[in-house]
C-alpha cells in the first residue's frame, strides 16, 4: 500500500466485528471501498455491508437469495483454489483451523495454493497434540504425491480435555465429546487410502481417579487451567498416566471397491525420532510389534471402551468435578 496516496482511514487501520478482516486490515478496507463504489455505480438499487461470517450463513439459509459465487482480490485472491464448498466454510469462519479444535476441509494436491492452506488449517486445528499433529503431517506428506488429481479431506475433532468431556458429556452424550480424525485420499484410480484416528489405551497405567488427583489436584486447579489456557498441557499429562496415546489406523484398497480382509492395514505411531508407520503387507513382523504396543490383552481399546471398562471410577470423579463446575 502506498501511504501517501492512501486515505485516513486506510492508515487508521481496521476496528471492527470482523475476525479475518484484522489479518488483512488495510486489504480489507480498500476492498470494501472498492466494491462499495463499484455497488453504487454500477447496480442501481444495491449496496454492500458488512459480511462478518455468520450473516453469510444468514443468507446461505434464506430461501428468498441463493449464492451464485465467490470473488476475492489481494489478500483473498488464493480463494481462487478453494473448492465452493470450502470457500463457504472458509468465508463462514466455521472451519479454516483457527478454533484449534474443529476442522473439516479437502484439497487437491495439484492445486499448489490450496494444498499448502490445507496442510496449515490441518496443524492449527491439531496444535496442542503433538502425537496426532506429527502424524497427520506424515499421512498428508505421504498420500500427497499419490492421488494425482484426486482429493484428500480430513475432519478432526482435537479438544485436548478428556477431564472436561466427562463433566459435560459422562456417560450418555461422550461419543460427540471425544477425539476424533478421519481422512480419505481417493485417487482418480488405483489405491484408496483411508485412516482413522484413535485414542487408544495400552493396559497400564494407574487408575483414573488418582491420575485425576495427581494431575488436577481438585477442581479448582482445573478451573485455573481453563482460565488460564493450560488445560491441554494438564491433559497431555493424565494421558500419560493412564496409559492413553493417539494413534492413526490406516486401511489402503482400490478405489470404489468395498473393504476386504485383503486390504493392506496400516499403524501410525508417534516415536522419539517422529511419524512411524507399519504396514501388514511390507512389514508383517513390525505391524505385529505396533499393534501390541498399541493394544490391551491384544486388543485395540479406544478412549470410549476405556471409560465404559472403567465406569464406576468414571462416575465418580464426573460427580465430584461436576458440583464443583456447574456452580461456577
Amino acid at each position: 500500500m502506498n501511504e501517501e496516496l492512501a486515505s485516513a482511514d486506510l492508515l487508521g487501520g481496521y476496528d471492527g466485528p470482523e475476525p479475518f478482516a484484522a489479518e488483512h486490515q488495510a486489504e480489507y478496507l480498500a476492498l470494501s471501498k472498492i466494491c462499495n463504489r463499484f455497488a453504487r455505480s454500477k447496480l442501481r438499487g444495491m449496496n454492500m455491508e458488512s459480511a462478518r461470517p455468520g450473516l453469510l450463513k444468514n443468507l446461505a439459509e434464506n430461501p428468498n437469495w441463493a449464492i451464485q459465487g465467490f470473488r476475492g482480490t489481494g489478500a483473498y485472491d488464493d480463494t481462487a483454489a478453494f473448492e465452493q464448498q470450502d470457500l463457504f466454510r472458509f468465508l463462514a469462519g466455521d472451519e479454516r483451523g483457527d478454533s484449534q479444535i474443529l476442522y473439516t476441509g479437502t484439497a487437491s494436491p495439484q492445486v499448489a495454493s490450496r494444498w499448502k492452506a490445507f496442510r496449515q488449517e490441518t496443524r492449527q486445528s491439531l496444535a496442542g497434540n503433538y502425537e496426532w499433529e506429527s502424524l497427520v503431517d506424515g499421512w498428508l506428506d505421504e498420500v500427497g504425491p499419490k492421488v494425482g488429481e484426486g482429493d484428500v479431506g480430513l475432519h478432526v475433532y482435537n479438544p485436548c480435555d478428556l477431564l472436561q468431556a466427562i463433566i459435560h458429556g459422562w456417560p450418555d452424550r461422550m461419543e460427540n465429546l471425544l477425539p476424533m480424525v478421519v481422512g480419505e485420499a481417493v485417487p482418480g484410480q488405483g489405491l484408496r487410502h483411508s485412516v482413522r484416528g484413535a485414542l487408544c489405551w495400552n493396559g497400564r497405567g494407574m487408575s483414573f481417579p488418582d491420575a485425576v488427583r495427581l494431575v488436577y489436584r481438585d477442581p479448582l486447579f482445573l478451573m485455573s487451567n481453563m482460565y488460564a489456557g493450560t488445560v491441554w498441557e494438564r491433559d497431555r499429562e493424565l494421558l500419560d498416566l493412564l496409559g492413553l496415546h493417539y494413534v492413526l489406523l490406516e486401511k489402503v484398497g482400490p478405489v470404489w471397491a468395498e473393504a476386504t480382509m485383503a486390504d493392506e492395514h496400516r499403524i501410525w505411531v508417534h516415536q522419539d525420532q517422529g511419524a512411524r508407520v507399519y504396514s501388514s503387507d511390507t512389514d508383517p513382523r513390525g505391524y505385529a510389534q505396533a499393534y501390541a504396543s498399541i493394544a490391551a490383552d491384544g486388543e485395540i481399546v479406544s478412549i470410549g471402551q476405556y471409560l465404559n471398562r472403567h465406569s464406576r471410577e468414571v462416575e465418580l470423579v464426573a460427580k465430584e468435578y461436576r458440583a464443583f463446575v456447574h456452580t461456577v
